[in-house]
């Protein structure tokens, strides 16, 4: 699936006045398209890789789902 476009700048700004000005906006067909746009440059070359993403620094649950269900490991280390 392609990801979308951006918001437009009518709907940024009807997002800042229902939540407030600042927020996160999150595409989750793009960041799963860069993950495995990620992973294929390295297994290209390699062929034992696994992908990690740091739970502790980054630790939103909708991604962290996200980024188990595309096989990325969840890199926990403190």
């Amino acid at each position: 699936m392609e990801p979308k476009g951006l918001p437009s700048y009518e709907e940024l700004e009807a997002i800042s006045d229902k939540y407030g000005d600042s927020f996160y906006l999150f595409n989750d067909n793009l960041f799963r398209k860069n993950l495995r746009e990620f992973n294929g440059s390295f297994t290209e070359v390699y062929n034992n890789v696994k992908l990690g993403y740091s739970y502790k620094t980054n630790y939103i649950p909708e991604i962290c789902k996200i980024a188990k269900s595309e096989g990325v490991l969840a890199e926990v280390v403190s």
